[in-house]
């Protein structure tokens, strides 16, 4: 007998999913027919050959059509089409169009995006995963070694060395802008790179600054040392900053009762800390890393000699598929597809070359889904 019980959280991820999917857009070419039939002229038939390829559009993405507002080079064309679906055309372009045995021939390509359940106001853009192999990790340790005695074995060389026992997503590549006779403070990688060069050309880096200080927590029966760890951290995108955070933590190194009775074995005590302090830098790396492995898309446009391009490419999971559109709050949208992509660079191609766009400084472009 089946478990319903069991059977329907299983439906309603697979039904998350689906919608999930739903949401982006894509381009789609689509060929439209209409009977010529009478003397209402060209404009007509065209306008019924161009719906009907808009309805075979819904027909072979298992869809079906509602209302929606068809755009060709920025004014709306028609709003007729009425059905029970959630499908909207964004923008489209006619390739090809013929007359032929008395009927009208049409080949457009749509830009068509699901709006299903979506509010316009809660119309967020989901993060693209990427595929970076290495990120740069430039770290700094201050330790004042006159409160921090060597047999604590708190040093940069120890936290280096605890970090080396995991793995990462993307790799660390290990880097220090800091000069030191201390081979501690070398450049050196985290794993394996033979071959590597030193000048780094990873896109991302995150740069890790810890600051232990030594304090007291008194009580009227306890007396308890402490150490301070001032943790800041940032990801730098190509030298620049894309988000900082400064975290604190405390962490017991003896713990006495009254005036000097240990309360537990100081050496056991230190030891659970010192892994409690390896945790929290490793837990401060990995949440910087799924940040990165999971980025959303704001990118500068840049035009050079009338060509569109973007500093994003493959590694930001960009691929040939992708519809990107200027971030504005004008009525008139601007789109393009991918021309070409590699692994640090997309070339863009206005999808309508009857726009006319005047590029301005500071114009940013996003990924056309979750609109």
């Amino acid at each position: 007998m089946i478990n319903f019980t069991k059977l329907i959280p299983t439906l309603l991820a697979a039904l998350l999913i689906s919608t999930e999917f739903s949401k982006a857009a894509s381009t789609v070419v689509s060929e439209g027919v209409a009977n010529i039939t009478s003397t209402l002229g060209d404009n007509m038939y065209r306008k019924r050959a161009i719906e009907n390829a808009l309805q075979n559009i819904a027909i072979s993405t298992g869809q079906a059509l509602t209302s929606f507002t068809i755009v060709e080079n920025g004014q709306m064309l028609f709003d007729q089409i009425q059905s029970t679906s959630t499908t909207g055309v964004l923008s489209y372009k006619v390739l090809s169009e013929r007359k032929k045995n008395k009927q009208y021939h049409v080949k457009i390509e749509a830009i068509v995006e699901d709006h299903q359940n979506q509010n316009f106001d809660e119309r967020l853009p989901s993060c693209r995963p990427t595929n970076f192999p290495a990120v740069d990790l430039n770290l700094k340790v201050k330790i004042d070694p006159q409160q921090f005695p060597p047999w604590m074995g708190l040093n940069r060389a120890w936290i280096l060395h605890q970090l080396e026992q995991k793995s990462y997503k993307p790799d660390l590549v290990l880097t220090s802008n800091t000069s030191s006779k201390n081979k501690d403070m070398d450049l050196y990688t985290l794993f394996d790179n033979k071959g590597t060069s030193k000048k780094s050309k990873n896109i991302y880096q995150v740069d890790l600054y810890l600051n232990f200080t030594k304090n007291q927590n008194e009580s009227f029966f306890t007396k308890n040392q402490i150490i301070n760890l001032e943790a800041n951290s940032e990801i730098l995108r190509n030298g620049v900053s894309i988000k900082n955070q400064s975290q604190k933590f405390n962490f017991t190194i003896k713990k006495k009762f009254g005036v000097g009775i240990p309360i537990q074995s100081n050496k056991k005590l230190w030891g659970q800390e010192k892994q409690r302090i390896v945790n929290s830098v490793i837990d401060i790396l990995k949440d910087k890393l799924e940040l990165i492995n999971c980025s959303l898309i704001n990118a500068e446009l840049k035009e050079n000699e009338k060509n569109y391009y973007i500093d994003y490419g493959s590694f930001d999971g960009i691929t040939h598929k992708d519809i990107f559109v200027i971030n504005s709050i004008d009525a008139e949208k601007f789109y393009f597809k991918v021309d070409s992509v590699t692994e640090r660079r997309t070339q863009l191609k206005l999808i309508s070359e009857a726009n006319k766009l005047k590029l301005k400084n500071g114009y940013t472009v996003r990924i056309v889904e979750e609109l």
